[in-house]
């Protein structure tokens, strides 16, 4: 045997057994390490939560006892909300009650006020950590904590659609100028035994849908909502505009915005004129410098000039629908204003139908049933509620949370408390 080499190769094979140790130390500690995180998340998910109220909102110079009043109901609400998630586990939840903004103006004059309660969720998680030893430290001792920002939120509002129609724009329907709202379509038929009909819009009791945030497809959204409008049964809260009211107030809207254009055109030519003017005096007073600036702006004169002119547009856009006017059937211009989307290319029959190429839901057009709304009394009395219920698809933590609200949150208490 040549002892001699040997020798030469034991610090090879010394080295080579080395790293097979290393790499297998490093594979283990991957996956000691992974099973420690899936053992702190499922810890996470158990530890017991709870419910923190926080500094309330402004109630923007209501009185005390109408503070007082609108607390008291939220707090009612609160009370549903703890029946839903009883000993919370796996989240913190801080919530607060007040109004935002401007918001707190009535939705229709002298009728109720509007006052809502605000609910974050923060699901605790185990801190980053540089290796498992500190992981199975942070496990054993408890020491997870709430994050500090979330996705998932709970908002349910007194009087007033808040999200559910945003808040519309003026329109002139038949005469008169009405404000009209963009209702989301619904993605499910059923919640809880509650019907969901007509597009998304129920004008009947409690309706509810889903809608998607973000950028991309359904597949790619990160944060949908589900909404949840209570309403009395029976009675209608919204009324769908017809397509013909629609279109009538889309020429009227055509009309403002071309006079609008018009008017701003002609101020820029103006405005470029009188500079040219100006330049060439200063030129004629020995200015150099009037030279390039008049080269300047006879060039935005030209662009202004050139552009497509407001007439051009308003007349093809004006065109579209009032041929769509003249000859649809009468019967079809009376169905609901349910649009699948429109553009200026796109010819007016073609907003009414769905687009194979596209998987936009479509948008009916409504307008509040001042009917529904009753003015003479108590203003803190919930006559409308709407609830919104935000979650991430994507976090596990937040897709729990969202499963006990659609298992257990008491719809129909909610809407016991209309009118008390």
């Amino acid at each position: 045997m040549n002892y001699s080499r040997t020798v030469k190769k034991l610090p090879f094979i010394l080295l080579l057994l080395l790293f097979v140790y290393m790499h297998n130390t490093a594979q283990t500690k991957r996956q000691a390490t992974s099973m420690d995180h899936f053992a702190c998340d499922s810890a996470a998910a158990n530890m017991r939560g709870q419910f923190l109220k926080v500094s309330d909102e402004d109630f923007y110079g209501l009185d005390k006892n109408m503070e007082r009043e609108m607390s008291k109901r939220l707090d009612e609400v609160m009370k549903l909300v703890r029946e839903t998630f009883p000993g919370p586990r796996g989240f913190e939840a801080w919530y607060y009650r007040g109004t935002t903004g401007n918001e707190d103006k009535p939705y229709v004059p002298n009728g109720p006020k509007y006052y809502r309660l605000t609910i974050p969720f923060f699901p605790f998680h185990c801190g980053l950590v540089k290796d498992s030893a500190t992981h199975m430290k942070e496990l054993l001792s408890g020491n997870m904590s709430a994050g500090d920002e979330t996705g998932t939120w709970m908002y349910i509002s007194f009087n007033n659609p808040a999200w559910l129609a945003g808040r519309g724009e003026n329109m002139l329907l038949d005469g008169k100028n009405h404000k009209v709202y963009e209702m989301s379509t619904s993605l499910v038929d059923y919640w809880k035994g509650f019907p969901i009909t007509g597009g998304g819009i129920v004008l009947t009791g409690s309706y509810i849908w889903e809608e998607n945030e973000g950028f991309g497809n359904n597949d790619g959204v990160t944060n949908p909502s589900i909404y949840i409008l209570v309403t009395r049964k029976n009675e209608n809260a919204f009324l769908p505009i017809s397509r013909k009211q629609y279109l009538n107030g889309l020429l009227d809207k055509y009309e403002k915005i071309y006079q609008k254009d018009s008017a701003q055109r002609a101020k820029n030519v103006n405005y470029y004129q009188q500079q040219m003017d100006n330049d060439k005096q200063l030129m004629e007073k020995g200015d150099n410098r009037a030279r390039v600036a008049l080269k300047g702006d006879q060039d935005m004169q030209k662009k202004f000039m050139s552009d497509r002119k407001p007439e051009d547009t308003y007349n093809a856009a004006k065109k579209n629908v009032e041929n769509y006017l003249s000859t649809a059937p009468e019967d079809s211009l009376k169905l609901p204003a349910r649009i699948y989307g429109y553009t200026d290319n796109k010819h007016c029959a073609d907003w009414f139908r769905p687009d194979p190429k596209s998987n936009s839901l479509p948008v009916t057009f409504v307008t509040t049933n001042f009917q529904y709304w009753r003015t003479g009394q108590n203003r803190a009395a919930p006559q409308m509620i709407a609830l919104r219920f935000r979650f991430e698809n994507t976090n596990w933590h937040s897709i729990q949370i969202k499963k006990q609200f659609e298992n257990n949150f008491p719809i129909e208490k909610l809407q016991a408390m209309l009118d008390k």
